[in-house]
């Protein structure tokens, strides 16, 4: 109101009187004047115009200002626009600015609706703001019949405070809301925009963590006082799953144990009330193989050298965390077990085929060779009769009927498993092997000779019950017939008779035992010896000599 009663008083008065034509500048002062944003420095350009002082705005014409000279009256004197131009400027520049507005009262939060644990919608219920007092724009402007004729208006003149007005008593504008929230922990807020929808303000707050305490409040925008934060609302999130733990790790392990052992996660607002370890691989079944609040755990009945997997979950009030990632370990080798008893898998008179298996189990690591002991009663114990990769063994000059004694070992990178069972088992019994060769034991007769052999080197596990000598004769080397039994008998010699006298004779033995007739022996030729001839028959005597006597 001020500004306009400098402007219009002043400008009006010197136009009127003819002290002052309306120059473009006045004209400029005028509409500054009735314009709610003219500041301090707008009046005193305005006053400056009026007192024909030099201006330092640019935007005032100032070819205008220096040629249109005012007429002048025949007095020298002050006229009353410049004394309430003088007025004006005084007081702006003796006078302290106004103070500004109060600050809007921002609201306090309603109760915060938690979306689970990680999100919450938080509401404010905002006032429509109230016009603004004292507004420059919602004055009208007088008409020039309202301005009384002294000069100045006759009204209290409104109170100048640093070139301004003074505050209106409505409260500063609010431009606009926006949220922070933080923990109360002196660290840098997190900001967040939200939506109004008439007197309701919302936000959408996201990210937050489990069974934490909050502080939200809202912040109201304005030109005067910046940022204007209301009231703290204080809340706490709901308790969560625990967090995904780390994989476990192996405290230790062996040929069929592995311990593992882990480390609790955070339980986000909720003791943690078990432990879920499962564990994966060969012999193990499907399923948990530890629930508890231990922290360690060994899994037992494993196999040597086999790949195992495990992965943990923790669980809470909340609910079940996610599961770990896997951790891999790979069982401890070792020997091989003990393999099966060896058996025979053929055999004769005089040798034995032993074969084997290997074990079960070869630790995790592969068999490089076995071991075959024999002991063969002789008193030196087991010997070992074989070592390589193969699982058989042919025992030669096996004695029919003597006890044999097999165990076998297998032997891997580890070492040595232990000994099979013992496998017990005698030569094979059978008929015996052949005589020795007939030999004379005197000079032959020309009818009878006496002859000799030697025993078998083996009666295969049955004794000798007899011997039997064969004999035929043979002309000019031709055999003169089938062999004939000459002697039966247990003696190892005898006397073969009714030989032709100088006879050549084809003779052989065999042994007889309860299992049969062992080989003929080696066939001899035997000469009978030579008799004188026979006297001669007997017949009528001769007649007498005839003659002289």
């Amino acid at each position: 109101e001020w500004k306009r009663c400098i402007a219009r008083f002043s400008i009006s008065y010197e136009v009127s009187r003819g002290f002052a034509p309306p120059t473009s500048a006045m004209k400029k002062g005028f509409l500054t004047a009735n314009n709610s944003n003219t500041t301090n420095e707008d009046v005193v350009k305005v006053a400056k115009i009026l007192r024909k002082e030099p201006m330092d705005d640019t935007s005032t014409n100032k070819d205008d200002a220096s040629s249109e000279e005012p007429p002048t009256n025949g007095s020298n004197g002050p006229h009353v626009g410049e004394e309430c131009a003088v007025q004006a400027v005084q007081q702006a520049e003796e006078q302290p600015p106004p103070p500004p507005p109060p600050k809007p009262e921002v609201p306090t939060a309603l109760e915060p609706l938690l979306e689970g644990w990680s999100g919450a919608q938080v509401a404010w219920l905002i006032d429509a703001p109230d016009p603004a007092e004292g507004d420059a724009s919602s004055l009208k402007n007088p008409s020039p019949g309202d301005e009384p004729a002294g000069g100045c208006s006759s009204e209290e003149p409104a109170e100048v405070v640093g070139g301004e007005a003074k505050a209106p008593s409505g409260k500063a504008k609010v431009l606009g809301y926006h949220v922070l929230l933080d923990r109360g922990n002196n660290l840098e807020a997190q900001r967040f925009e939200g939506t109004q929808d008439q007197d309701e303000f919302r936000v959408a707050l996201s990210g937050l963590e489990a069974a934490t305490g909050y502080r939200v409040r809202l912040v109201a925008r304005t030109e005067e006082h910046g940022d204007v934060l209301g009231a703290a609302r204080s809340f706490r999130t709901a308790a969560a799953p625990p967090a995904k733990p780390q994989a476990p790790t192996v405290a230790s392990k062996g040929k069929s144990s592995v311990k593992f052992r882990w480390i609790a996660p955070d339980s986000r607002g909720a003791p943690i009330s078990r432990f879920e370890l499962e564990v994966a691989g060969a012999g193990v079944p499907k399923g948990l193989a530890y629930q508890g609040d231990e922290k360690s755990f060994e899994a037992k009945k494993l196999l040597p050298a086999q790949e195992y997997k495990a992965r943990l979950r923790a669980v809470n009030d909340a609910g079940t965390s996610e599961a770990s990632e896997w951790i891999t370990v790979l069982t401890s080798s070792s020997a091989p077990a003990v393999p099966p008893r060896p058996w025979i898998a053929s055999f004769a008179v005089d040798w034995m085929l032993v074969t084997w298996q290997p074990a079960d189990d070869d630790g995790g690591c592969a068999v490089d060779n076995y071991t075959l002991e024999v002991d063969d009663g002789s008193g030196a114990g087991f010997i070992v009769r074989y070592n390589g990769p193969e699982q058989k063994y042919v025992l030669g000059n096996a004695v029919a009927g003597h006890l044999y004694r097999f165990r076998i070992k297998a032997n891997n990178a580890q070492g040595a498993s232990p000994f099979s069972p013992v496998l017990e088992a005698s030569g094979c019994c059978g008929p015996p092997l052949p005589p020795g060769p007939i030999q004379l034991a005197a000079a032959p007769g020309p009818y009878a000779m006496r002859v000799v052999w030697l025993e078998p080197a083996s009666c295969n596990g049955s004794p000798i019950q007899m011997y039997q000598v064969h004999a035929r004769r043979l002309m000019d080397g031709v055999p003169m017939g089938f062999f004939e039994a000459v002697y039966s008998g247990p003696a190892t010699g005898c006397e073969v008779r009714s030989l032709y006298p100088a006879s050549v004779y084809e003779l052989r033995v065999v042994a007889m035992s309860a299992l049969g007739p062992s080989p003929p022996s080696q066939s001899v030729l035997l000469t009978s010896a030579g008799a004188p001839p026979p006297p001669p028959p007997r017949g009528p005597p001769p007649p007498p000599l005839s003659g002289p006597a």
